[in-house]
């Protein structure tokens, strides 16, 4: 189980059930068997629930990255940077690479968001203010590369906070 400030619990109890479709074995038996699994441990997630609700922390933060300047000025320059990187680094103990929730294809586009935001705080480490960071350009450089992950990511969805899923589906 990750330990993460940005999955918290709701404190209400998750009466939801999970639905696991499993192939039949035989061509005799054409109908999926499914598995009824109760996620009641509000306490204790899942590993695949805990990625889920990180993957959307991760689209919410690309919200403000792919606004450019006015990203920055919306949420401030300490949120703009850090509420990515809650998510999104590989410094951190989490292997975010290897989550199953992500595609390729969104593994790739964070991992270019992720060399930016990084390069930007390598080049501005003195930036006190919203207006030095601005300033800067780096914002305006980052915007594309998070609006292009950004995009990747809606064109799947969000997954649901409360169960399970393969795939997203919930509207972005």
């Amino acid at each position: 189980m990750i330990e993460h400030p940005l999955i918290g619990t709701t404190g209400r109890r998750l009466d939801s059930i999970v639905v696991t479709l499993h192939r039949a074995r035989s061509a005799a038996c054409a109908l999926p068997l499914v598995t009824l699994t109760e996620m009641n441990d509000v306490e204790r997630p899942s590993q695949r629930l805990v990625e889920q609700r990180l993957r959307n922390r991760a689209m919410e933060a690309l919200e403000a990255l792919s606004k450019g300047d006015n990203g920055v000025r919306e949420v401030g320059l300490a949120e703009y940077v850090e509420q990515f990187f809650d998510v999104i680094d590989d410094d951190a103990p989490w292997r975010w690479r290897e989550w199953t929730c992500f595609t390729r294809h969104e593994i790739q586009a964070l991992a270019e968001v992720q060399r930016l935001l990084r390069a930007a705080c390598t080049a501005t480490p003195d930036a006190q203010s919203e207006d030095q960071f601005i300033g800067s350009g780096w914002p305006t450089r980052i915007q594309p590369s998070a609006r292009h992950a950004l995009e990747a990511m809606r064109a799947r969805g969000r997954f649901r906070e409360d169960v399970e899923e393969e795939h997203p589906s919930l509207p972005a």
